[in-house]
């Protein structure tokens, strides 16, 4: 068989591979789905993870807000692998920092544009108040003062008495 005619058919396979793909479950591409940090604090900056196996995400994605839906699609659109498969990553998809309050986090992985479908994972988000911050008193102007003052009366008194003790004279 000729380099050429064996090329010919193995993009024929590849083709016929994708074809037949329609109806796929794509959801076996994807897998823990999770908002981390949890708990989440109003301070930190949150991220929607998912672990992708395979080739994917390929595609596009986007992060819409409607009021405390966070909604984040990732269209795929690889469909072709052209090597042997990587091992599945981590993939994060950044929230930012989200005021304190109860939130839903909709992950949608669009497949629809490679023959599957849309398939739709919530996850709940609850985001606390970032913590006060603690007085240092250490810090306060009066406590400074005070420990000045106090440094000042110590050497004082040390130099009075090396004075009376006659060794700063020589």
């Amino acid at each position: 068989m000729t380099p050429v005619l064996r090329f010919l058919l193995t993009l024929l396979a590849l083709a016929a591979a994708g074809v037949s793909s329609a109806g796929t479950d794509y959801s076996s591409r994807y897998d823990n789905v999770r908002v981390v940090p949890s708990p989440a604090v109003s301070s930190n900056a949150i991220a929607l993870i998912v672990r992708w196996s395979g080739c994917s995400p390929e595609g596009d994605w986007t992060i819409n807000r409607t009021g405390n839906v966070l909604t984040v699609r990732q269209v795929d659109v690889n469909t072709l692998c052209w090597s042997a498969p990587p091992p599945p990553r981590d993939v994060s998809y950044p929230l930012g920092r989200l005021a304190p309050g109860d939130y839903t986090v909709r992950f949608i992985a669009d497949f629809t544009g490679i023959g599957g479908t849309a398939e739709t994972t919530d996850l709940p988000l609850r985001v606390l108040g970032a913590p006060a911050a603690a007085s240092v008193p250490m810090l306060s102007p009066p406590v400074l003062l005070a420990l000045v003052f106090g440094l000042f009366a110590a050497g004082g008194y040390g130099l009075r008495r090396r004075a009376a003790r006659g060794r700063l004279n020589g």
